[in-house]
């Protein structure tokens, strides 16, 4: 086999391997999507726990909450309110706005009326996370075997 034959496979074989990853990084990104939302959920979760049965300041339960391993990529450390409270890109902009609106309200409003709150953006926010997370299952059936697929195709037409 010529070098210049070897230098022809090494590179289609490169595409291959390129294409591949390309495809497992769009999975992984979906990935970490749904990872950010459920830990949101998970804190939402919460922070409605501490508020309905220990009745706890928002400023101590946003200090617990910063210190639990669980919410650790959430970056909750500079969090002093509800309403500066990091909301997930992934939640998608109408749920995004009305999650902010939520956290925001949480602090002027009854102890029943903050709980229903929450608990509908629960509601909502775990159904976005359900539908990442089927989103996510597709894209690490398809994505990885679609850049394979095409970086084989890309490399017989280069050959």
């Amino acid at each position: 086999m010529s070098a210049r034959a070897v230098v022809r496979l090494l590179g289609a074989l490169l595409l291959v391997g390129a294409c591949t990853g390309a495809g497992t990084a769009v999975w992984q990104a979906r990935r970490r999507a749904c990872a950010s939302t459920y830990a949101f959920c998970a804190l939402l979760e919460y922070l409605l726990a501490g508020i309905r049965y220990q009745a706890c300041p928002c400023a101590e339960l946003l200090r617990r909450a910063a210190q639990d391993a669980r919410f650790a990529p959430l970056r909750l450390e500079s969090c002093r309110t509800f309403a500066a409270l990091p909301v997930p890109g992934a939640l998608g902009d109408a749920l995004q706005g009305e999650a902010r609106e939520t956290l925001a309200a949480l602090g002027g409003v009854p102890l029943e009326r903050a709980c229903a709150l929450l608990g509908r953006l629960i509601g909502q926010c775990r159904a976005r996370e359900a539908s990442l997370a089927r989103r996510a299952d597709e894209a690490g059936r398809l994505y990885p075997r679609l850049g394979f697929c095409a970086g084989v195709l890309a490399a017989v037409v280069l050959l």
